[in-house]
């Protein structure tokens, strides 16, 4: 299996250019999923067993490594490595909705100042604050 995931991992390097620290948590996911069977041999089982092993992770967590390993059988069944993926059809840990982190009053007060210092950082602070937008929704506005 070694060879295989040296070989998606490069791929995805090469094809979908994704950055040196992704490459090193993907390959860290992967490591930790140790079937000791042939690749061509990896059965839901497995990977039922393996989502059991790492059940002392977050729910985040867990599904980041559910995510990594079934894009690397996705992957290992386009080259032809194995016939039939073994993570096709499950899905992946539920993670729970987490609420909105909000600003108190003296957070805003303190990000006002340090932003009043230049006009546009103001307008952007203050936009942010008051209109409650995402950095993508600000980022994307035509103004």
């Amino acid at each position: 299996m070694d060879s295989a995931v040296h070989r998606y991992l490069r791929h995805r390097r090469n094809v979908d250019n994704i950055s040196v620290k992704t490459l090193v948590d993907f390959r860290s996911r992967l490591d930790s999923f140790r079937p000791r069977v042939p690749l061509r041999r990896v059965t839901r089982r497995h990977v039922i067993d393996w989502l059991d092993s790492i059940a002392h992770h977050s729910p985040a967590t867990r599904r980041a490594y559910f995510s990594t390993l079934r894009g690397f059988f996705r992957w290992a069944c386009d080259e032809d490595l194995i016939a039939k993926d073994p993570t096709r059809g499950m899905r992946g840990p539920k993670v729970p909705p987490t609420p909105p982190k909000y600003l108190n009053a003296d957070e805003v007060t303190a990000l006002v100042r340090v932003a009043s210092a230049d006009l546009r950082t103001l307008t952007i602070v203050v936009l942010l604050l008051q209109l409650g937008l995402r950095r993508g929704e600000l980022a994307a506005a035509r103004l």
